[in-house]
């Protein structure tokens, strides 16, 4: 693992920079922001060393970021959309001198926020092998930006990863943006601007587009951060995430671990290994079954020694115990009975079954 975990955003004062420095801050990792001005008094966060600075001046940005850092997530750029130069600037320029800059530093990955709209009129749902039919000068700047850093990684072994995001919100986005004005309004049972309805739109709430598949953006850093140890120098590719699983010695204690402490994102990684690796659904709810009497007989403090579980499970009842109440539990042994009787008396594929579940487990849903 790394010494330090350092981590730059390019708008970090912003809606989403902000809830990813929180997170990520959460998880131990040193955040810097860089933003052409001061946070909002909402939005700042104490931990956060933040940096004034216009990323389309390539000479002052360059003394700005005389330091490494492990990830550079971009989410910056012009957000009115108005002016057309400032937009082009901000997010092709910006986009462009900061690739050059970290070219020449040590880096793990660099993030480039994308958006939704760089597939344009291409029809839905879309994927990253799709053309792409920008309209507007935001998301044909948002577009040029894509392409530079893509060609940049082919020519030059540039560590970038693209994410086109859509429609986010949630709280402390800007009160001018489409859905807080619609809940504003319907708190006050107001009209509210609107067209005639046509348009289709994926609106991504803020809790699901940095709580990856339950878990925080930061662990799936860490996940990058051990491929890209255990891959070295050579270029990641999925075979080489699946067969880092694969050969991994992983049992089901390491499934009751993760999944005890409802980490979702090591938890699916997890279960997903142990099915590579031959292991069936079946051992693995029975060994559930006792994992969950385990931490319910935990609440009314008998002792858990008799169980033919994994010594160090055991020792961590208590971590285990502070995750679940009673009822949550009773509910998670009522639904892996379920799935135990589907496995044994069906064609079911009950592994189909298992990746809701796991999310349900972690989400707290079970716990309602």
């Amino acid at each position: 693992m790394l010494r330090a975990k350092t981590m730059l955003i390019i708008g970090g004062t912003g809606f989403i920079g902000y809830h990813l420095a929180r997170i990520a801050l959460k998880k131990g990792w040193s955040v810097t922001s860089i933003s052409k001005n001061k946070p909002k008094k909402l939005r700042k966060i104490k931990k956060v060393k933040y940096i004034v600075c216009d990323i389309t001046n390539k000479n002052k940005l360059k003394k700005k970021l005389n330091k490494n850092y492990n990830f550079v997530i971009n989410l910056g750029g012009y957000v009115d959309h108005v002016n057309k130069q400032k937009t082009y600037n901000s997010h092709y320029l910006g986009s462009k001198n900061l690739s050059e800059i970290f070219l020449r530093k040590k880096l793990i990955s660099f993030v480039q926020i994308g958006s939704g709209g760089e597939y344009g009129s291409a029809r839905s749902p879309h994927n990253e092998k799709m053309k792409t039919f920008p309209k507007g000068f935001y998301f044909k700047a948002k577009a040029m930006a894509t392409k530079y850093l893509l060609d940049l990684h082919k020519k030059k072994k540039f560590p970038v990863t693209i994410l086109r995001l859509y429609q986010a919100y949630g709280p402390k986005q800007d009160t001018n943006r489409l859905i807080p004005i619609v809940i504003k309004s319907c708190l006050k049972n107001k009209k509210f601007p609107c067209s005639t309805g046509i348009q289709y739109r994926d609106f991504l709430h803020i809790d699901d587009l940095i709580n990856s598949y339950g878990d925080n953006i930061a662990n799936v850093i860490n996940e990058i951060e051990k491929l890209f140890l255990i891959t070295r120098k050579r270029d990641i590719k999925i075979d080489d995430y699946k067969s880092s699983y694969k050969n991994r010695n992983l049992k089901v204690w390491n499934l009751m671990d993760s999944i005890g402490k409802k980490d979702l994102y090591t938890s699916i990684n997890v279960f997903d290994s142990l099915i590579i690796n031959g292991i069936s659904v079946i051992p693995i709810v029975s060994n559930l079954f006792a994992f969950y009497f385990m931490i319910l007989n935990s609440h009314d403090n008998i002792s858990v020694n008799d169980y033919r579980i994994n010594k160090t499970i055991q020792s961590k009842v208590k971590v285990y115990k502070s995750q679940y109440n009673e009822s949550e539990i009773l509910n998670i042994i009522i639904e892996l009975r379920n799935i135990d009787v589907l496995s044994k008396t069906t064609s079911l594929d009950t592994k189909l079954l298992f990746h809701p579940f796991i999310v349900k487990i972690c989400k707290g849903y079970y716990g309602l």
